[in-house]
């Protein structure tokens, strides 16, 4: 099947075509007609993320040990949100600070993606979509996603992150169930 235009046949007859298996994210191999048929259809619905939001990774310290505490020890040190922190629409501070000092840090150390007016905070890891708002600047670890609208209504798309389509379409195409 080198031609795009070819179509797959199963056991049971399902015949899915080359072409939109190539389509899915990353060339996922989905064996079920309907589910293909549905991502097909949102994929060509959607608009892109990128092209409404800017996303930045939170704080890779290098030495988690030297740059964290539980006390803010010099007026350097930021609170920090961590993945564990985030729930569907609540941030939970943890207690962690920052030694917020970017010259020293590993990378991601753009103060202006920290304290922005409104972003939404995204855990990094799971199975499940997970996003907060935060209105109070906190710096993020690297178990973390930021997400900054640009075009659009921040409460909204924070809104979609956390429903039940999106993560049904992210369980499809990002397969880390269980964890």
């Amino acid at each position: 099947f080198t031609e795009i235009d070819k179509t797959l046949t199963f056991k049971d007859k399902v015949v899915i075509a080359q072409n939109d298996l190539l389509q899915l994210p990353d060339s996922k191999m989905l064996s079920n007609k309907s589910t293909i048929e549905l991502l097909l259809r949102l994929q060509s619905k959607n608009i892109s993320l990128k092209s409404i939001a800017i996303f930045y990774n939170g704080i890779k310290t290098g030495n988690n040990e030297k740059f964290l505490s539980e006390n803010p020890l010099t007026s350097k040190h930021r609170k920090v949100i961590r993945g564990r922190d985030i729930d569907r629409y609540h941030l939970d501070f943890g207690g962690i600070w920052v030694l917020f000092e970017p010259e020293l840090l590993w990378s991601n150390t753009n103060q202006e993606m920290f304290e922005v007016q409104q972003k939404i905070i995204v855990r990094q890891t799971g199975d499940t979509l997970i996003g907060a708002l935060d209105e109070s600047q906190f710096y993020t670890m690297d178990t973390t996603h930021l997400i900054i609208t640009k075009s659009v209504n921040t409460h909204y798309l924070l809104t979609l992150i956390n429903s039940t389509l999106l993560n049904w379409y992210h369980r499809q195409i990002v397969p880390e169930e269980g964890k």
